[in-house]
């Protein structure tokens, strides 16, 4: 079953009002129930491994390409350009062309000993650490010396950030006839 192949149709006017064709009501949407989601045991967590697609994760778990939709409903990935992770190829594309000559730039550091997060790059001395409990510094907040800061440059932070997207969870096989079944109800009900 494709994701629109059971959604209900409705008249669509064309030709100035004069006629109309039925299509496929994509205005309709469905969404995984929050004590669908709760229920672990209807999932098993998975991490997506370098260049593949929802339609290869669909074959790999279901044996066919075409519930890939399932896997991105279930994991709230409306857009699945960014938000399923990239090969490394298009990261570095759309990073280069996101921060264009900035994409080396510095963007944050950590520190080394404690693996904070610190800010305000721009001063290489008396760096600020976002952990406002534990203060020593100006405006109540952390500060190290720079030598035990590491830096993170805007193509580090996509990077961290597109890693952070490998990690899915898959409805397990044994409950997809059912899915199916409940989805189609949702949508015509």
């Amino acid at each position: 079953m494709t994701y629109f192949s059971k959604f209900p149709l409705v008249a669509y006017t064309v030709n100035s009002g004069t006629s109309y064709s039925l299509v496929a009501d994509i205005l309709r949407r469905i969404s995984v129930s929050p004590e669908t989601k709760a229920n672990y045991s209807l999932y098993e967590e998975y991490t997506i491994k370098e260049d593949e697609t929802p339609e290869i994760v669909s074959f790999k778990f279901y044996k066919d390409p075409q519930y890939h939709w399932i896997i991105l409903l279930i994991n709230d990935i409306v857009d699945p350009r960014f938000g399923w992770p990239l090969s490394e190829k298009q990261l570095y594309n759309y990073a280069s062309s996101k921060y264009g000559a900035a994409l080396s730039d510095i963007r944050y550091y950590t520190i080394s000993a404690t693996d904070k997060t610190i800010v305000n790059p721009t001063q290489m001395y008396n760096l600020i650490v976002i952990d406002p409990g534990q203060s020593t510094g100006q405006d109540g907040a952390d500060v190290y010396p720079y030598a035990d800061a590491y830096p993170h440059t805007n193509l580090d932070f996509e990077q961290e950030e597109n890693e952070k997207r490998r990690n899915i969870r898959i409805l397990r096989p044994m409950f997809l006839p059912a899915f199916l079944a409940e989805y189609e109800a949702a949508l015509n009900g």
